[in-house]
């Protein structure tokens, strides 16, 4: 699954007679290395030839949603949520870790379909005692500053938070 030939995919499974159980093996390593390297086309052929399913894809949800907030893959986000139904909830998990590795990366993008197709919003910003808006300071990402406040509706409370660590960190890197 590493090459994002769905072809192949489709060929091993099918003229190989391998079984749900082979594609799901214990690790579902097609499904996570599909999603690291951003091949939605494999992802959508494991679930219609490999018959994966929602529930598949749950137990691997954090690595699959993390490694495409890493990579600021929209177009695996958008799969994993259409193709097998991810929710707001399972990005949630891990205290925001997705919402938190997007905004480090700076994949602004990203952090707007979460918000939007996803319906995140700013508390879920506020997670970790704003730990997205502080990794967007410690990045001088002024992109995802201005996604948090204009989008997630992060407000002046917001940027105060541990004795005004955002406004104070920027000073103090010249930023």
């Amino acid at each position: 699954a590493q090459h994002g030939e769905a072809d192949m995919v489709t060929c091993l499974i099918e003229l190989f007679g391998l079984k749900r159980k082979d594609v799901r093996d214990k690790n579902n390593f097609a499904f996570i290395m599909a999603a690291q390297y951003g091949h939605s086309n494999v992802l959508k052929c494991l679930k219609v030839v490999g018959k994966l399913d929602s529930t598949d894809a749950r137990s691997h949800r954090f690595y699959a949603l993390k490694v495409a907030a890493f990579n600021g893959d929209v177009s695996v986000l958008e799969c994993l949520n259409t193709t097998y139904n991810l929710t707001a909830e399972d990005v949630r998990t891990d205290d925001n870790c997705v919402l938190k590795t997007a905004a480090e990366g700076g994949h602004v993008v990203f952090l707007k379909y979460l918000k939007y197709r996803l319906n995140l919003n700013a508390e879920d910003a506020r997670a970790d005692d704003n730990y997205v808006l502080k990794a967007a300071v410690e990045k001088n990402d002024v992109d995802v500053l201005n996604c948090l406040a204009v989008d997630f509706g992060l407000v002046a409370d917001d940027a105060r938070v541990k004795h005004n660590y955002p406004l104070r960190h920027a000073a103090e890197k010249g930023y």
